[in-house]
């Protein structure tokens, strides 16, 4: 619309940047509702609720006898 002589550029970039802004809030809206939707419903349907937990430290080990030489 700049190189037609319609509208001025700096004005058409704000709005166009705020209009893409609000886009972006209301997207972050709907995401947040349906991924706390999924959890409450299903959550088996999230990847991260079918991570199994894995051992990393070696703390819990079974006693040992202390065997005399």
């Amino acid at each position: 619309m700049w190189l037609a002589g319609t509208f001025p550029l700096a004005l058409g970039l704000l709005y166009m940047g705020g209009f893409h802004a609000m886009i972006g809030i209301f997207e972050a809206i709907i995401t947040v509702i349906v991924i706390s939707t999924l959890e409450k419903v299903r959550p088996d349907l999230l990847a991260w609720n079918n991570l199994k937990p894995t051992q990393t430290d070696n703390t819990e080990t079974e006693p040992t006898e202390a065997v005399a030489k």
